[in-house]
C-alpha cells in the first residue's frame, strides 16, 4: 500500500473516530441527565439525616456513583449481537438503500476504489448489526413492559428482570422508544427509522405534531426526518390559492371610450385617472 493511500486511510479512520468520539459523548450527556436525578434522591435518602461537614462526602459519592452508572450503559450501548430473526433479516435487506445513500460519502474522501469499497463494505455490516441488535432488544423489553410494567407488577418485578439481564431501566426505556417508533410507522418508511439515533427518537417523541407526521407519512428520507427535527425545513403540504376574479362588464369600458365626448367632465377626468393606476399596475 503506498504512502498516500495509508495516508488517505489514516485520515479516514481519524474522521470517522473523531465523529464517534462526538456520538459517544451526546449519548453519555443523555445518559447522565437521566441518571442524576435518580441516583441523587437515591444518595439523599441515604444521607437523609447528614451533617453538614459530611456533604462533602455525599457529592463525592453521588458523582462516583454516577460515573460507573455511566461506564455501564456505555459499554450496553456499544455490545454487538446477531439475530436470525426473519422480521429483521427483511429489514436488513431494506435498509441497504438507506445506508447506501450514507456510504456514498467515501466515494468523496477516497480515491482509492478498492479502499472505498472494502470501507463501504465494513461500515455496512457493523451498521446493520447495531441497527438489529437495538430493535431486536426494544422488541423483547416492549413486550415485557406491557406484561408486567403496565400492571403494577408486585416488588417492582419489571425493574428486577431488567437487572437481572445486565441493563439500566433507561437503557431498555431508548430501546422501547427506538421500538415504539418502528412498529407504528408504515413499512416504507420503517428502514429509514431503524437508522436514527437514540437522540434523534426522543426527539420525536417529545414533539406531537412530528411523531404524527412521522407514524402517518408513506414516503419519508433520513434527511426529511433530520430537517425535521433541526427545524431548518418544514415539510408542508401544497395548498392551492384560488384567487378570486371578481366580475367586470368590459363592454361598459367601450362603451365609455365610444361616448366619452358626452360623459360629465369632472366623472370622466376621475374615470381617466383610474385607468392610468390600473394601467401602471399592470405594467409593474
Amino acid at each position: 500500500m503506498s504512502n498516500t493511500t495509508m495516508n488517505k486511510f489514516n485520515n479516514i479512520f481519524n474522521t470517522k473516530k473523531e465523529e464517534q468520539r462526538n456520538e459517544k459523548e451526546i449519548l453519555r450527556k443523555e445518559i447522565e441527565k437521566e441518571l442524576k436525578e435518580e441516583i441523587q434522591k437515591e444518595i439523599e435518602e441515604k444521607y437523609k439525616n447528614i451533617l453538614p461537614e459530611k456533604e462533602e462526602e455525599l457529592k463525592k459519592e453521588l458523582e462516583e456513583k454516577l460515573r460507573k452508572k455511566i461506564t455501564e450503559e456505555l459499554k450496553t450501548e456499544i455490545v454487538p449481537a446477531h439475530t436470525k430473526n426473519k422480521e429483521f433479516d427483511v429489514l436488513s435487506t431494506n435498509i441497504k438503500n438507506q445506508v447506501n445513500e450514507k456510504l456514498k460519502y467515501f466515494d468523496e474522501i477516497v480515491e482509492d476504489k478498492e479502499i472505498s469499497e472494502f470501507l463501504k463494505i465494513k461500515s455496512s455490516e457493523m451498521l446493520l448489526v447495531g441497527v438489529g441488535y437495538t430493535l431486536q432488544i426494544g422488541k423483547i423489553a416492549d413486550e415485557v413492559f406491557q406484561k408486567l410494567g403496565k400492571q403494577g407488577s408486585k416488588d417492582g418485578l419489571y425493574l428486577k428482570w431488567v437487572q437481572f439481564n445486565g441493563y439500566s431501566e433507561s437503557t431498555l426505556k431508548r430501546y422501547r422508544n427506538h421500538w415504539e417508533i418502528f412498529k407504528s410507522v408504515d413499512d416504507n418508511i420503517k428502514p429509514v427509522v431503524a437508522l436514527l439515533t437514540h437522540s434523534q427518537v426522543s426527539k420525536i417523541l417529545k414533539n406531537e405534531d412530528i411523531k404524527e407526521l412521522i407514524y402517518s407519512s408513506k414516503e419519508l428520507t433520513l434527511e426529511d426526518i433530520k430537517a425535521l427535527l433541526d427545524e431548518e425545513k418544514l415539510v408542508t403540504p401544497l395548498v392551492e390559492h384560488k384567487i378570486e376574479v371578481p366580475t367586470f362588464d368590459f363592454d361598459k369600458i367601450n362603451n365609455f371610450l365610444k361616448n366619452v365626448e358626452n360623459i360629465e367632465e369632472s366623472k370622466r377626468n376621475k374615470i381617466f385617472k383610474l385607468m392610468n393606476q390600473i394601467n401602471k399596475l399592470i405594467e409593474e
